[in-house]
């Protein structure tokens, strides 16, 4: 009833809907009013005039009861009030599912219904979602709502997707909302916020035989969750949990339970005999532990949050993993316990690897005294941007001289007399220092100026390009056994990262850059034109057609597999590719100089050591590791058809060796009637053989066809159809993405459209909730009576010969209906000129008799 007359209270007040603008509310109708008492009170007084008795009955009980219920009823909190800057925290940074009423706290009646709604809701949902409530009156809440002029109040947003960090300013966190658009009542709300929870919970499915691998599973990732039922569906407080843990732990949960049937589960968690069950691992004990089964039923989820993250040992789960920040608003400090992978320096063999042994600039913060605490301000946010530069800590003040008297006398005995809690030194860059020697330091008096000083000790080797020096660039590069590299960007000058990396890869790779080139310039590289900068390539040389010529290829930088430039990614991307087009240069050259970089790199084989040790050049491991040995498909073989699940899962493995794989498949007609087949497949075995043939492509395409008109289950997982062929799409198995091509089945669109995927430029993305499957199909099976029909007819010649004899019947017989259609209709024509000259005659006699004139007329 109550939700009934709130509906009822809500749809008076759809006439009056206000929405922010210029100087308060307006009205949802146009006009510039203000929704003032006086214009409140003129439309409600309309609106009861014409109002029916039943409904003027429903309103007068819903205010006796609002008044009966205001006597006795306590202060609610179901809503947490928020502001701009909370919702950042609150809201977008936490892993928990949220509902924020957006509303305006005055001049705004229907905003009053609509928030009595959300509070029902808010008490009947067990805690599944957080609710909130924020004022679009303050000029600072409406700017991060990022409201606009259309926008209305109320507004219910659903948080249920966890956020992410904003690209374009990472001190804040962006997270994907939708508006709620069902009938105003709180059943409705909270239905609506219990299938946003259920919909593609992350959880998995624990059937009997699987307890060994899900253990593995949790022991390698010390934390885990068993949700055990009776039912047959997931339950909304386990879809709540896994969102909230948001991948900190994983959670699996065991439908239809039975102690017979899932023994080995039942085993595993310590003998369970009965559902429902809730239990989590405690590491430290290296048992499950479980939740009160007589509280489990009624349990909301943040005392189960909280039960997993005690035994867990998790902290911070109201989260998103890595966001939480302090009051103060920076990031949390490293860890001393961590070690030199956290900046921290601890011990005088860690202060050689980690800064005399480099020539790139190293910035090293001494602490003085414990009250500085465990970072110096924006130390994070320094290590972010300091291209290139090293950053490391020292915490002289818990360095014991006994214990490690080279590191205090050589960095802490030298600040033991200053008066700040931090000090900062800069080693500059040195290209023509030896490993291991002192290195000579400044004192700095903030980290600030340490970032500009560290990149004003960096040689400018970037060679600035202008139109038409490409070939002598890349020309010079090649005499001089180097690797050309080019960014084309956006602004004038070259980027810190791009000086960074051309001071570091001296000897290896000849730097170049293009500011703000024209798009004529891009087209002349074979570029496609939906390219645009900021664009990274290099430039390998091959031998031409004839001999002693040499032709460049290019290869892109890409997106897709490197994410965003920095320094380290195109560190990693220059590495990969140099030791693909010049693999003995690249090798000497980091046998003599990786070690000065600062970072370590990784053999094929998968062996991890620092660059002196030998190591191919696979990538550095700061940037992810990028393997340039791996080769997943041979140009030379024909494309394999995919079809059966062991092929597939053969070919296109969800867990491939390599994370960078990526497979193209085509998909074609492949009935035996298709005459086309072969030239198709042609047209992709070209397409092959040239992407293959570039190092990027090499790298991680793999070719597979599949027959599309026997397998359309398949074809409607990548939304393609069996109208569609031919046609070409590339799945990532890693990332769950699929590219597909629109455009027509052409051998130059095909190439293009493979280039701009492996370039990292695809388009037409398609995400997929899970792995494609592939059904078992006997294509053959599926087809036999169709050829069956043609091929096994024992008088095959005789058939033909009565299909001609019958083809020739019935040309005859076209033929003589042609003829009478011929003649009757010469007949037809014939008589209607007959008709016509007989018609003109008439009129001809007719005009020829004389009229009498008018003395005739006056004789007679």
């Amino acid at each position: 009833v109550q939700d009934h007359l709130a509906v009822a209270e809500h749809r008076c007040h759809q006439e009056t809907r206000c929405y922010p603008g210029r100087g308060g509310l307006r009205l949802n109708r146009g006009k510039r009013a203000l929704c003032s008492d006086e214009t409140r009170r003129a439309s409600r007084g309309a609106m009861r005039i014409g109002a029916t008795l039943l409904f003027a009955c429903a309103l007068a009980f819903a205010g006796a009861r609002a008044e009966a219920e205001a006597e006795t009823a306590e202060p609610t909190d179901a809503l947490e009030p928020l502001t701009g800057a909370s919702l950042d925290e609150r809201v977008h940074r936490s892993s928990r599912v949220w509902a924020v009423l957006v509303t305006a706290a005055e001049g705004c009646p229907q905003c009053e219904s609509m928030q009595s709604l959300v509070e029902s809701a808010a008490r009947m949902s067990k805690g599944l979602a957080n609710f909130g409530v924020i004022d679009v009156l303050d000029a600072d809440n409406a700017k991060a709502l990022a409201l606009g002029p259309t926008s209305q109040v109320p507004e219910l947003r659903l948080y249920v997707d966890t956020g992410i960090p904003n690209a374009y300013k990472k001190s804040e966190f962006y997270r994907a909302f939708t508006p709620y658009a069902g009938q105003p009542s709180a059943r409705g709300i909270k239905k609506a916020i219990y299938d946003a929870v259920l919909q593609d919970a992350p959880t998995e499915d624990l059937v009997a035989g699987g307890w060994k691998a899900w253990a593995s599973k949790v022991e390698a990732a010390k934390a885990g969750v068993v949700a055990v039922s009776s039912k047959s569906a997931t339950t909304a407080l386990v879809a709540g949990l896994a969102r909230a843990l948001n991948g900190r732990a994983p959670v699996a949960q065991v439908l239809k339970f039975d102690p017979e049937t899932h023994k080995d589960i039942a085993a595993g968690l310590g003998g369970l005999t009965a559902a429902p069950a809730l239990l989590a691992y405690d590491p430290a004990s290296a048992a499950w532990q479980a939740f009160p089964a007589d509280k489990l039923s009624k349990a909301e989820l943040a005392e189960v949050l909280a039960f997993v993250g005690e035994q867990c040992g998790m902290d911070n789960l109201e989260t998103v993993a890595g966001t939480a920040r302090a009051s103060s608003g920076s990031k949390p400090a490293p860890d001393a316990a961590a070690g030199s992978g956290a900046g921290v320096l601890s011990t005088y063999d860690t202060y050689v690897e980690a800064v005399r042994r480099l020539k790139m600039p190293v910035v090293l913060a001494v602490r003085t005294a414990a009250s500085g605490g465990e970072a110096p301000a924006d130390w994070d946010k320094f290590r972010d941007k300091a291209h290139g530069t090293s950053a490391h800590i020292v915490y002289c003040d818990a360095v014991d001289p006994e214990a490690e008297p080279k590191l205090f006398e050589e960095v802490c005995a030298a600040e033991s007399a200053a008066d700040e809690p931090w000090v900062f030194r800069l080693f500059a860059f040195d290209g023509s220092r030896s490993a291991g020697t002192t290195r000579t330091s400044t004192v700095v008096k903030s980290l600030s100026q340490a970032k500009t000083d560290a990149m004003a000790s960096m040689p400018e080797v970037v060679m600035p390009l202008t139109p038409g020096v490409f070939q002598n660039f890349a020309g010079m590069a090649v005499q001089s056994n180097q690797l050309p590299v080019v960014l084309f960007g956006k602004q004038k000058d070259p980027p810190a990262m791009l000086i960074a990396l051309a001071a570091a890869l001296q000897g290896l790779a000849l730097v170049g850059y293009r500011g703000n080139p024209d798009p004529s310039e891009l087209a002349e590289l074979g570029l496609p034109a939906e390219m645009t900068p900021p664009l990274l390539l290099a430039m390998i040389a091959e031998p031409g057609d004839k001999p002693g010529e040499t032709r460049m290829m290019l290869s892109m930088y890409d997106r897709l597999n490197y994410g965003k430039f920095s320094y380290l990614s195109m560190l990693s991307y220059a590495f990969q590719v140099a030791g693909s087009s010049l693999p003995e240069k690249t090798r000497t050259w980091i046998e003599e100089h990786g070690s000065q970089l600062g970072i370590s790199f990784r053999d094929p084989e998968g062996d991890s050591g620092a660059a002196s040790g030998g190591a191919s050049p696979g990538g550095a491991t700061a940037a992810g590791n990028i393997d340039t040995s791996l080769s997943f498909d041979d140009a030379s073989v024909a494309i394999p058809k995919v079809d059966s699940v062991a092929r597939w899962a053969e070919l296109c493995p969800d867990k491939a060796e390599s994370g960078q794989m990526m497979c193209v498949i085509g998909v074609y007609d492949g009935d035996a009637l298709n005459s086309q087949l072969d030239s198709q497949l042609a047209v992709l075995q070209a397409a092959r053989e040239k992407l293959l043939a570039t190092p990027a492509g090499g790298a991680r395409l793999r070719f597979v066809w599949v027959d599309g008109t026997c397998h359309q289950e398949f074809l409607g997982q990548f939304e393609l159809e069996p109208a569609g062929l031919p046609g070409v799409v590339v799945y990532h198995p890693k990332k769950r993405a699929a590219f597909k091509m629109v455009a027509s089945y052409e051998a130059t669109k095909v190439e293009k459209f493979l280039t701009s995927v492996v370039s990292g430029f695809g388009k037409s993305v398609i995400q997929l909730d899970a792995e494609p499957t592939f059904d078992e199909i006997d294509c053959d099976a599926l087809r036999a009576p169709d050829v069956a029909e043609i091929v096994d007819d024992d008088d095959e010649d005789d058939l033909l010969a009565e299909i001609r004899a019958e083809e020739a019947r019935e040309a005859r017989e076209r033929k003589e209906a042609l003829k009478r259609e011929m003649e009757e209709l010469e007949r037809q024509k014939k008589a209607a000129k007959e008709a016509e000259e007989a018609a003109s005659k008439k009129r001809r006699r007719r005009r020829r008799r004389r009229k009498p004139s008018s003395s005739e007329k006056d004789e007679l």
